[in-house]
């Protein structure tokens, strides 16, 4: 099998109010999860937080076609994700 250098995609989200940033961001990367479990064993997802943001690492050492369908994946349910946080705020 043809290895390629390591491919790395970073996605930083921010929250607008620190003091609330951690439980939201938070809430966003406890909606993925269920998804990462079926991420192929070639890709490699993580997550880390800094006061009002968070970044989802993504990498592979596989082409930047086997990571393209998990970006698409991952922003569809980011959006989701997001769209049913901001909801629950207003309600």
């Amino acid at each position: 099998m043809l290895r390629y250098k390591n491919i790395q995609v970073t996605i930083k989200i921010k929250y607008p109010e620190v003091k609330n940033a951690r439980q939201f961001l938070d809430s966003i990367r406890k909606s993925l999860e269920p998804d990462d479990k079926d991420i192929s064993h070639y890709i490699k997802i993580s997550y880390s937080f800094s006061d009002n943001s968070m970044e989802i690492k993504l990498s592979t050492t596989q082409k930047i076609e086997s990571i393209e369908g998990v970006l698409n994946d991952l922003f569809r349910c980011l959006r989701s994700a997001i769209y049913v946080l901001e909801y629950s705020k207003t309600t």
